[in-house]
């Protein structure tokens, strides 16, 4: 009887540890940053409002999936952060936050790895993520890649996605134009090139 007990409890224990969405801890990010350095991961900042339509959607029906959860907790360290508080205005300018939700993932040094604006579904956020995740799509690496000269027009369209994923509308602009007179009329019609 104890012993059924016993394998029931582990059973009902161990679906709600790995049945459920996303850990968001509450850490302050520094804390994230040094838990995310510790543990080998990157961290995930979900930036949300209150008022924020998609943001509530993300809360209520993505975050808790537990495909969320699957594919997160073991990468990620999460944290949340009402960007709708008056103490974080700082942290929106120096990570150029203007629309929510705004999800960003950061190395443990606190620069930015990747950067995904708006809401979607779960299968099409993880897409997205995965996507972010491969080093040459990140818009931390294509970043310091344009900064430092190096980008060839495969590049330079990599970064355009990335900005426009990002939201980063100024910077999407400059490079766009960089890129369109270097592609040839061929290219200038292939959906790849359409922004």
């Amino acid at each position: 009887m104890v012993r059924g007990i016993l394998v029931w409890v582990l059973v009902v224990f161990q679906v709600s540890v790995f049945g459920q969405g996303i850990n968001f801890e509450k850490l302050t990010l520094e804390e994230a940053l040094i838990k995310a350095k510790t543990e080998n991961k990157y961290v995930f900042v979900d930036c949300y409002t209150t008022w924020c339509g998609p943001c509530k959607r993300m809360a209520e029906f993505v975050f808790p999936s537990e495909k969320a959860g699957c594919y997160f907790n073991p990468k990620f360290v999460c944290i949340k952060l009402d960007m709708g508080k008056d103490d974080r205005r700082k942290f929106g300018e120096q990570y150029k936050i203007v629309a929510y939700p705004t999800f960003l993932i950061l190395n443990s040094d606190g620069t930015v790895y990747h950067k995904i604006v708006g809401g979607s579904d779960i299968d099409e956020f993880i897409e997205k993520v995965e996507y972010g995740m491969e080093k040459k799509h990140s818009l931390g690496y294509l970043e310091r890649r344009y900064e430092g000269g190096k980008m060839n027009k495969e590049e330079l369209r990599e970064y355009a996605f990335a900005l426009r994923i990002a939201n980063e509308k100024e910077q999407f602009e400059k490079v766009v134009k960089e890129l369109i007179p270097i592609l040839s009329s061929k290219e200038r019609v292939k959906m790849e090139y359409w922004f």
